[in-house]
């Protein structure tokens, strides 16, 4: 993250410490002085001298600062051990004008929020709900936070009504014969009686068809 926009996020808290009722107009304070600097990543710092026709250059070094131009140079991140101990000194020295030691200004610009807040309420400082709020965001409630309930689906019913199969209407096969006949059959049927000749071809083959196999 680039180092301006993390010192502009970090503000609060450090004007919060400086003066714990009067902070948001302390950050703009400090905001205003943000301004005046230019803090420059550059990719090489060569130093020269003279400034023509250089004898001496010397390119390994890793931050330079012009106080009276306002202008910090450094190269890399501005995490870098041997960049953010001179950074950070001329942030709170030379920038803001704050005389804090410099393990509690690299503290508010590398540890997270929720940390910055929880350290200062453990040294017994109340942090107001206002800067809680802007760094903090909101737990979703119970009822947020429940598990929708899938939507359920009713089946169509099909008020059609299923046909019953009809039963196969079947002849009457002793509808041309006799009552003596008839019961001569049913005993055939039934097995007391086998089928003979007194029967003519048709009524056998009737008979036939009413025999369990």
């Amino acid at each position: 993250m680039d180092f301006i926009k993390r010192v502009n996020e970090r503000l609060l808290f450090l004007a919060f410490d400086s003066d714990s009722e009067n902070y948001l107009e302390i950050e703009k304070v400090f905001k205003e002085k943000i301004d005046q600097w230019k803090i420059y990543k550059c990719s090489k710092i060569s130093l020269k001298y003279p400034e023509t026709e250089s004898k001496i250059i010397k390119e390994d070094s890793k931050t330079f600062e012009i106080i009276n131009e306002k202008a910090f140079y450094y190269i890399g991140s501005w995490s870098d051990p041997r960049v953010n101990p001179v950074l950070v000194d001329c942030l709170s020295k030379n920038i803001l004008g704050l005389y804090k030691q410099r393990a509690f200004i690299q503290d508010m610009l590398l540890n997270e929020p929720i940390a910055i807040i929880e350290d200062f309420e453990n040294k017994g400082r109340a942090v107001p709900e206002q800067i809680k709020q802007k760094f903090i965001k909101p737990q979703p409630t119970q009822q947020e936070t429940k598990t929708p309930e899938p939507t359920q689906t009713e089946a169509t019913t099909d008020n059609t009504e299923t046909e019953e199969p009809k039963e196969e209407k079947f002849e009457n096969p002793f509808k041309d014969i006799s009552p003596d006949d008839e019961t001569f059959i049913r005993g055939i049927i039934k097995g007391d009686f086998e089928l003979n000749e007194k029967l003519d071809a048709n009524t056998t083959a009737k008979i036939k068809t009413l025999i369990p196999r």
